[in-house]
């Protein structure tokens, strides 16, 4: 791994290509999402692999900011990010040190962290999305059981489900969600190194 890596971050505009360094506090970067506020400005969540962190920044008039979202272990990496319809973030990510996948979301009283499956080795290549009420759902890499999986929340709570295991399947995840918010998945089938699409209806 490099020494010395920095989260970047280019934007082009009528006259051309800009980057410029957005963390440089160590070997920071990987694993990046990034999203774009209402008012335009950018926010990215990323790993800070010198400390093992999940890490977030934003962009506004005054410059970047930089947050340690969670610093529990070593966590953050196959990260994906979303806003809330209030505009607040929303995390989904790996927690390397217990193999379980983590999901955290900032609100007025701060960050929040929450351990969503932990059995077995999971929650590699996640993928984020939030419902038209604004409950988290999350698809993602069961490696323990080479499945891919998908998990939403609701008032009472995470609810968990195999989608696909019908062979070494479920990596490289992207999940959208319906009108209707009902899940579809793309994601790979490594045993038959093909393309495979799910999706759930009322059915």
């Amino acid at each position: 791994m490099p020494s010395n890596g920095t989260l970047k971050y280019a934007y082009k505009d009528a006259s051309g290509w800009h980057n410029q360094t957005v963390d440089s506090g160590g070997d920071v970067g990987m694993f990046t999402s990034l999203q774009i506020t209402s008012a335009g400005w950018p926010t990215i969540s990323y790993y800070d692999f010198t400390n093992g962190n999940l890490k977030y920044a934003y962009k506004n008039s005054a410059g970047w900011h930089t947050q340690t979202v969670d610093s529990g272990g070593d966590v953050g990496q196959y990260i994906s990010l979303q806003f809330t319809s209030t505009g607040w973030p929303a995390i989904s990510y790996y927690d390397v040190t217990n193999t379980a996948l983590k999901y955290a979301y900032k609100d007025a009283a701060g960050w929040h962290t929450q351990t969503v499956d932990s059995s077995g080795n999971v929650g590699v290549y996640t993928s984020l999305r939030l419902t038209p009420a604004g409950w988290p759902a999350i698809s993602y890499y069961d490696a323990t059981n080479h499945a891919l999986k998908y998990t939403y929340k609701s008032t009472t709570g995470w609810h968990t489900q195999v989608v696909d295991n019908s062979s070494n399947v479920g990596q490289y995840t992207s999940l959208q969600l319906t009108p209707t918010g009902w899940p579809a998945i793309s994601y790979y089938d490594n045993t038959n190194f093909t393309l495979k699409y799910a999706y759930k209806s009322a059915s």
